[in-house]
């Protein structure tokens, strides 16, 4: 028996410039957020805080992403337009991104607050608006594939977000804290990142200050990775083309309609019936025309 090829992950997805650009910078969002959302909450851990303070320290992140994320809706659902919400926030989230690279042991709590509320400020606009812009490019028959498929590259980048700061934070540690005498610890790699809560158990000050510092330097490289990615994807959304998000859809409910359309007086139209009509749709300046019919395919509603 033989079945049709259906991928995954259709190439043609990629073929239009705006599908590929939003599919490509929605990876990198990905990547940069859960990196995010991971190593943050440990850096507040090695100064010092509990997982309980850890996670009342990250409200300002966490509030900052879904606030923002429902302004964006509003403001793209009153406007029409999803290409100025994505540039103003990838902007915003590369300079706060790029702002967290200097919280060190001793940053003040206004820098702990403000550094991630800017970064979340960016990125939380950034969770709906590029499946807008990704449904509105889109033809309607991969409406459905190109929305699976967004949500399996997000998924797909906050693996790799995850895995990539891993790798970073614990190379960068183990490279720094080889250098310090009388640790206490077990330096390993596989142990550094389960040691956080043995750093107060340090006896001598001037050792835990330099190990924490250590910790810190190390989480701050990740930012220092994923900064220059997010400059990258700010660069990409520029070149987006705009589609209007106004569709207009004559569904065939059943063959009654379609028999009726059939049967009406031929006109000028192109395909001979008077009920053909034409969505004249701008992208990026140019003119386009989709026809929608009574003689559409049922399975196109």
């Amino acid at each position: 028996m033989f079945t049709k090829r259906s991928p995954i992950i259709p190439p043609r997805l990629f073929q239009t410039r705006t599908n590929g650009i939003i599919l490509i910078t929605t990876f990198m969002h990905a990547l940069a957020f859960f990196a995010g959302a991971y190593y943050l909450p440990l850096y507040f851990q090695v100064l010092g805080a509990s997982a309980t303070k850890a996670g009342v320290e990250m409200l300002p992140f966490s509030l900052g992403c879904a606030v923002m994320s429902i302004f964006a809706g509003i403001v793209v659902s009153r406007t029409g337009q999803y290409r100025p919400v994505m540039w103003v926030s990838y902007a915003i989230f590369a300079v706060g991104m790029g702002l967290m690279i200097m919280l060190d042991d001793n940053s003040t709590t206004v820098e702990k607050v403000f550094y991630p509320l800017i970064a979340a400020i960016g990125l939380g606009s950034l969770f709906q608006t590029p499946l807008i812009g990704l449904q509105a490019a889109m033809p309607i028959k991969d409406m459905a594939t190109s929305t699976s498929t967004f949500g399996f590259i997000r998924s797909l980048g906050a693996t790799v977000g995850i895995s990539i700061g891993q790798a970073i934070y614990s190379s960068a540690l183990q490279k720094k804290i080889v250098h310090i005498p009388n640790v206490g610890i077990d330096t390993s790699s596989a142990k550094l990142s389960q040691s956080v809560h043995l750093l107060k158990t340090i006896p001598h000050p001037a050792t835990r200050a330099a190990v924490i510092q250590a910790y810190t330097q190390s989480i701050s490289t990740i930012w220092l990775v994923m900064t220059p990615i997010l400059g990258a994807a700010f660069i990409m959304v520029l070149f987006l083309r705009k589609y209007t998000l106004a569709r207009t859809i004559v569904h065939a409910d059943d063959q009654e309609k379609e028999k009726a359309s059939a049967d009406v007086e031929k006109g000028p139209g192109r395909d001979g019936s008077d009920e053909t009509k034409e969505r004249e749709e701008k992208d990026g300046g140019e003119e386009g025309l989709v026809r929608v019919g009574g003689s559409l395919d049922k399975g196109r509603g």
